[in-house]
């Protein structure tokens, strides 16, 4: 539907009617990551959340739905909205947690424990970091016998190779990931150094979570150590990725950790092996990154979709009052419409 249809049901009141039509067992998982100060974008990081939207939205979800724990859905069916923040950056504490104890929504965070430990950076970010603070304009890149043109005489050309090397990395296992990015930083003459990590990307420290647990508004989960594509692992790189970042997080905290999401979650990320292990490893929950609502009776705990939160004020409402439930039911009607055929005028 379009954003003025959607505008419109708001205003009419057909989405209060809808919501209470489709709210019995619906779960809606919103899903971020980092956030920036202000109500406008940090060109530096676009992909950060001003927190004043952050706040508009926690407000819009505090007025017309029903807050919910992820980790209450481990032990019974529950009905509501679930905030989800990935990867354990520290704007969570500083920003996101502020907002959260005003409008006492409770929230989960998943985090990379190689990250929040500083000994493993998140190599998207870490990878950004070298291409950006690079001196040099054009240069050529060889590994492993292959030589890669690197333009970075503009800000465009800069944000167009790092785009292009991200896709390229996603497709290889993780050790062949840091491997570039090493190889990439000595012949950049650029060195990633958490000292000099730009504030807005600064991982989490382990006395901030634990003052948000104890809050408890918030609960922890695991997103790995190192943030892989785990379809691109072996199985045991697979193991030892969902299985060390659980039990670092149970150290530092003295509780279970039973919450999981898997690094950009889409369905080719992970594999069967994957889902086994995590069985095997005691978590309830796990969370992907494919967009949709969840009724657990269906779906179940282990494999539950989130909707991406980087969206306007009026498809957030829509998507929270139930609206991708009506819109998917007209599809299927249009789509089972027989075609009708104009009759053929008589000669």
């Amino acid at each position: 539907m379009t954003s003025t249809i959607k505008r419109t049901l708001g205003k009419t009141g057909a989405l209060s009617v809808i919501q209470r039509l489709t709210a019995a067992g619906r779960v809606d998982i919103l899903l971020y990551h980092g956030f920036s100060e202000g109500s406008t974008r940090d060109r530096r990081f676009p992909r950060l959340m001003p927190i004043d939207q952050f706040e508009h939205q926690v407000r819009l979800l505090a007025r017309h739905g029903k807050p919910l724990r992820l980790d209450d859905l481990a032990h019974e069916a529950h009905e509501g909205i679930v905030l989800t923040f990935d990867d354990g950056y520290a704007n969570n504490f500083h920003l996101a947690f502020p907002v959260l104890q005003k409008y006492q929504f409770p929230a989960t965070i998943l985090v990379t424990t190689g990250f929040v430990d500083r000994e493993v950076p998140l190599w998207g970010d870490w990878l950004e970091f070298v291409v950006t603070s690079a001196q040099r304009r054009e240069s050529l890149y060889e590994w492993r016998n292959e030589q890669i043109v690197l333009r970075l005489a503009s800000p465009g050309n800069i944000d167009l190779v790092v785009a292009q090397l991200k896709h390229r990395l996603r497709a290889l296992p993780i050790c062949d990931v840091h491997d570039f990015i090493r190889g990439l930083e000595s012949h950049l003459q650029v060195r990633y150094d958490w000292a000099h990590l730009p504030e807005q990307l600064r991982p989490l420290q382990w006395d901030e979570i634990r003052a948000m647990r104890r809050s408890g508004l918030v609960s922890l989960g695991s997103h790995t150590v190192s943030h892989p594509v785990l379809s691109r692992c072996s199985e045991a790189i697979q193991r030892s990725e969902i299985v060390d970042s659980k039990r670092r997080i149970e150290q530092e905290l003295g509780e279970a950790c039973s919450i999981f999401a898997y690094p950009f979650g889409k369905r080719a990320d992970f594999t069967e092996s994957s889902k086994q292990i995590l069985r095997e490893a005691g978590y309830r929950i796990v969370l992907t990154a494919e967009s949709g609502l969840n009724t657990l009776a269906s779906s179940g705990q282990l494999d539950l979709k989130r909707w991406g939160a980087d969206i306007s004020a009026d498809d957030l409402r829509f998507i929270v009052s139930g609206g991708p439930i009506i819109s998917g039911y007209i599809k299927r009607i249009f789509r089972h419409q027989p075609v009708r055929k104009t009759p053929t005028p008589h000669a």
